[in-house]
């Protein structure tokens, strides 16, 4: 997820899966949320979380599917502790559903 980020000068995002669906953020902080019907996987994608104006960067997958689901789905290998590999936690928002954080560190 190299390169892909809202830019805090012009307010546009860069990277194509947002360019290309002229996606607006729903939520603005440090990160900038978009929130999405999409795919990942099979899994189902309610939100995309890119950097902004904070000082991490922060790419994240929230899925509409437990964690269980999502390793299950995905195998455990794909997730580390969020260092060197994603790492999937739960979404202490929505019950239920995942988040995975695709930065080290990021979460």
């Amino acid at each position: 997820m190299e390169n892909v980020y809202l830019d805090a000068s012009d307010h546009q995002p860069r990277g194509a899966y947002f360019s290309e669906r002229q996606l607006q953020p729903c939520e603005l902080d440090e990160a900038a949320r978009y929130c999405v019907d999409d795919q990942y996987h099979g899994l189902a994608v309610s939100a995309v979380m890119i950097p902004y104006r904070g000082p991490f960067s922060v790419h994240a997958l929230y899925l509409k599917d437990s964690v269980d689901s999502v390793r299950q789905r995905l195998g455990t290998a794909f997730f580390g502790d969020g260092r060197e590999r994603p790492l999937l936690t739960e979404d202490r928002h929505t019950p239920g559903s995942s988040v995975l954080y695709c930065d080290p560190q990021s979460q």
